[in-house]
This record gives structure tokens, sequence and C-alpha cells, in this order.
């Protein structure tokens, strides 16, 4: 059964979730008066919201893409440092899911609610490692909440790519994605020359602005990447895409999901999100009064947990 509030703490409206106690919103799907946003992913991360309360590196990555085209006021807010929201104690903690993603822990009248957002407990040497935050209500995504989905250690996978002789294209989200897969190669598999797209490389340099080192790489020039032997270019998934006659250039789409949506020779199963024993192990650890889904379907949780914690699917 889906539900539409929380205890009368958190609602879900046609801007997402309210928490009316503290007059603010999570992550909401379009602008409001004032806003957590949890990550820079364009599903998060709302535009022209009044105010927007975020990690630093979140903002700048919000800057990077939207550049001139929003129009909020800032609040940074440190992980692990409270602030109060009303008569809500507030406070962000990392996500593990990228650079500068944060859960958000709300503590109002004796109760401690925590929100995820985006998370994964998997290793990443490219955003901050996820913190196991207590709680007595939890707010957790489900998007890989499925028995079916065990993600291979992204260390492993990467290995791949060693493998395959000659150019490769790498198709990754641009944010979050891209930054580990170039990580991962540039720690991995330093025999390899990495080139970035454009698109990409903006939010590299963002990723280097905020002390996150990704190893070498190197702006694409498309002579220098065909010149190059051995080399990879990491791409935004579109660019992926129009080079699918390219016979001489193995095309690898990164992704969590088993099957690429976009044409092409292989994949790379490397995930952001928490699969289903990362979800069991956080819950576990955790050991929550009630739980509340959303962001994918937590009916498989719902069924494991149904004699032992009360798990709700939430109707975003």
């Amino acid at each position: 059964m889906k539900i539409r509030s929380i205890n009368r703490f958190i609602s879900v409206t046609g801007s997402g979730l309210y928490c009316a106690e503290g007059d603010f919103y999570l992550d909401p799907s379009r602008p409001v008066h004032k806003a957590i946003v949890t990550h820079a992913h364009a599903d998060h991360a709302t535009r022209n919201s009044g105010t927007i309360h975020c990690t630093t590196a979140t903002r700048m990555l919000m800057m990077a893409r939207y550049r001139d085209k929003i129009a909020s006021r800032f609040m940074d807010v440190e992980y692990g440092k409270p602030i109060e929201m009303g008569r809500v104690k507030v406070s962000l903690h990392p996500a593990g899911h990228m650079l500068g993603s944060c859960q958000v822990r709300m503590e109002h009248q004796g109760t401690v609610y925590l929100y995820t957002g985006d998370f994964k407990t998997q290793s990443d040497s490219s955003a901050e490692p996820f913190e196991l935050v207590k709680a007595d209500v939890l707010i957790t995504e489900t998007t890989f909440a499925n028995p079916d989905y065990i993600h291979p250690e992204a260390e492993a996978e990467i290995q791949k790519i060693r493998n395959i002789d000659g150019l490769l294209l790498i198709g990754a989200y641009v944010m979050g994605k891209a930054q580990r897969i170039t990580r991962l190669i540039t720690r991995h598999c330093p025999e390899r020359t990495v080139f970035v797209h454009p698109e990409v490389g903006r939010f590299h340099n963002v990723y280097r602005e905020s002390g996150m080192e990704l190893g070498d790489w190197l702006h694409y020039r498309r002579k220098d990447f065909l010149d190059a032997k051995n080399a990879i270019c990491i791409v935004p998934p579109p660019a992926l895409s129009r080079y699918t006659r390219a016979s001489n250039i193995h095309k690898i789409f990164a992704t969590g999901w088993k099957k690429s949506p976009i044409p092409c020779d292989s994949i790379l199963q490397i995930s952001d999100h928490a699969d289903w024993n990362e979800l069991l192990a956080v819950v576990e650890q955790i050991k929550p009064r009630q739980i509340f889904t959303l962001h994918g379907d937590g009916s498989h949780l719902k069924r494991h947990l149904e004699n032992t914690v009360e798990v709700f699917l939430l109707d975003r």
C-alpha cells in the first residue's frame, strides 16, 4: 500500500517531500521557497528554488551544470554540523553516491528521521564514503532493491578493459559516474591514456577544484584520440550512439543495470546506487522502527522484512 505522509512529519506533495515542522522540501521536483538538495543530479537538484541548503561540492556542481541559468540563494552546510530549521534539528552526512552527496538526518521531538537520498556503501575513491547514521525512521531509495541485483566490485569490473585492445569509448553520465570511471581507470589501468569529452571535462574540473583528484586525464581532441594506442575516451551517453558504425572502436556503457539502453559492444556493471545486499546491510545496522521507500520499487524489501519491521511504499 502506498501512503502519502510519514507520521505527519513529512508529506508527499506535488513538489516532492515536504517537512512542515522545518518548512523545507527534500530534493523537490520543482522550484520551492526552501529546499535541501542531497546531490547535484538533475532529478534531485531542481534549479531556482528560493534557498537551497546543500554541501559546498553540490553547490559547485549545480553551478557548473546550470551556469548562469540558476537564481537561488545557496546555504552551504558542512557534513555533520547540525543546523536548526524551524523546529527540526538537521544535519547532512556523506551518502557515498557521488562527490558532495548527502543523507539528511532530521530530529524532532525525540524521533530521528533519516532520508538517504541516493546512496551506496561500495568503495569509491571519487566520493566521500558512506556514513552510517542511526535513525528511528528510515526513508530510503530503492533503485536496486531486488535480489536479482548484486553488483560486482567496481575494482574487479574495471579489469574488463584490460582484455580489450585498441581504442575504447566509454559512455557514462557526465556527473558522478564519469568521474568514478576515470579514477578507476587511472588507478587500476595506468597503461591507458584517458581522454574526456568537453561535457565531462567541466565536471572533472569541479572535482579538481574540490580537491578530489581523478588521476591523469586529457581533454578530448579527435586527432589525438584516434592517433593514440590503447586510448580511452569517456563520453556522455548520447555521444556513444554516434559511433555505432565505428568498427575500429570498442563501445562500452557504464551502468548498474544488466542491459544497456544504448547500443554498445559491452557494459561495465558499475553502479552508484546501493544493491540488494548493501540495502539489507544498512537496514540491519540502522535498525529503524519504520522504513519508507521511494525512487524505485520497494515491494521486494517490504516482503523480505515483513516479519521484522514495518515497510511502507512512499508514493512520491
